[in-house]
């Protein structure tokens, strides 16, 4: 009787790892979907970015032009390159946004999202369980 009692633990152990095993991998469907979304909206506001600087740039050529003034030296050239660079620089603030974002996963158990994200990407990377589990608890 003892040992249907152990198979049956055995069982209901299995089953629970099989679940979260496939609860992991929804969540990991569910965080790549994520991210390609996050990734298509930051090409798109760089798009939208790039399409405003385009247009603001002509617009500026055609006010300096209109005044007399040569859009290709002096101010004008520098107002155009300050266009540029302010430009550049939200780019790049939107990509690094854009990598912190992605980079927020769960390092260890003791962050407090609650799922087993952080066991099962320790386990599968892990040579055995021993040495997954004791990556748990790594902190850094």
């Amino acid at each position: 009787m003892a040992e249907l009692a152990t198979i049956a633990t055995i069982a209901s152990t299995a089953a629970g790892v099989a679940q979260s095993v496939n609860q992991a991998q929804r969540q990991g469907a569910a965080e790549k979907e994520q991210a390609g979304a996050l990734r298509a909206q930051a090409q798109a506001r760089a798009a939208q970015r790039q399409d405003l600087l385009a247009k603001t740039i002509a617009s500026t050529r055609a006010r300096l032009s209109a005044s007399g003034a040569s859009a290709d030296d002096g101010s004008g050239q520098a107002l155009i390159d300050g266009m540029r660079q302010e430009a550049a620089e939200d780019d790049q603030a939107d990509q690094q946004a854009l990598a912190a974002r992605l980079s927020a996963g769960r390092r260890s158990l003791l962050s407090s999202d609650g799922t087993l994200t952080g066991f099962s990407r320790a386990v599968r990377g892990a040579n055995s369980i021993g040495s997954g589990l004791r990556s748990l608890l790594d902190v850094s």
